[in-house]
């Protein structure tokens, strides 16, 4: 159980910069507690970083991991741990790997998650992001920033409103068959051009829709075809080893830490040798 009033006295000595007995009183505070609070996590690297001890300021920084999905931890954390590693290189470090990040919503926010949920799991990642809805365009065109990047990974995170099925029809294996087709072509495209492993998000289902509670029974309605939709493409991307589909959060408060977190799964679930040929995982191995 954490103790309050270690904690008053830890926010008490951290604000008159006693920050190693700052440092003291939060972890007294949380001796009992298996998996300290995201925000505790924060206080005490926040210390060990006005110390000097950068080491330790990462190491606490990346526990906020373990601390739950709250947003706000997860972000300051990201920022932390960007400033840190301008100045320190992290301890532990097993893989590194590029990742170009596109998608069809915005992901300034989910490129610094993504690093510090992969660096949780020691893995270094070089992310660069590409323009803003234009991943189909990027994976398209062979003179690119993707292809120009040489990535090892390629994280499409893509929403419903890209799926190009109707409200409702009376054809719905055709609809799905036909969407099945445009997507495995894009992802054709990309494995003739690039060496990169594709991790893509699947449609998380809107949670409004035309047909309310019958949608699940109308297998023409467009919430019933983006799950079989996402079904199918799990079973196209079984036959493919380039190609990891993971399953993308529903939309709430804490949607972009549990992408995050079901991302960086699935790069850590490929081999260590399938980015090999890259020059980052090369100078990886002679250090």
């Amino acid at each position: 159980m954490i103790s309050p009033e270690s904690i008053q006295s830890g926010d008490d000595l951290r604000k008159a910069k006693q920050y190693a007995a700052a440092i003291e009183a939060y972890r007294e505070a949380i001796k009992a507690v298996e998996v300290p609070d995201g925000e505790i996590c924060m206080k005490i690297a926040r210390c060990h970083e006005a110390l000097g001890d950068k080491a330790q300021a990462v190491a606490w920084t990346l526990r906020v991991v373990d601390s739950g999905e709250a947003f706000v931890h997860w972000q300051g954390a990201a920022s932390l741990l960007d400033r840190l590693l301008k100045h320190a290189a992290p301890a532990n470090v097993k893989r590194r790997a590029k990742v170009w990040l596109c998608g069809s919503y915005t992901t300034v926010q989910l490129a610094p998650l993504l690093r510090l949920a992969a660096l949780r799991e020691g893995m270094l990642l070089d992310v660069k992001e590409g323009d803003f809805g234009q991943y189909r365009q990027e994976t398209i065109d062979p003179k690119s920033r993707l292809y120009a990047f040489e990535p090892n990974f390629v994280v499409m995170a893509v929403h419903h409103g890209e799926v190009a099925l109707p409200e409702f029809t009376a054809t719905p294996h055709a609809a799905i068959d036909g969407e099945l087709a445009r997507w495995t072509s894009l992802w054709q495209t990309l494995k003739s051009r690039s060496k990169a492993r594709l991790v893509m998000h699947n449609f998380a289902a809107p949670l409004q829709n035309a047909f309310g509670n019958l949608a699940a029974r109308l297998s023409g309605s467009r919430a019933a075809m983006i799950h079989a939709l996402n079904a199918r493409l799990g079973e196209a991307a079984g036959t493919r080893p380039n190609t990891i589909p993971v399953t993308s959060a529903s939309p709430n408060v804490n949607a972009t830490t549990r992408r995050s977190t079901v991302t960086v799964s699935a790069l850590g679930n490929v081999g260590p040798t399938s980015a090999s040929s890259s020059g980052t995982e090369k100078a990886a191995k002679k250090s």
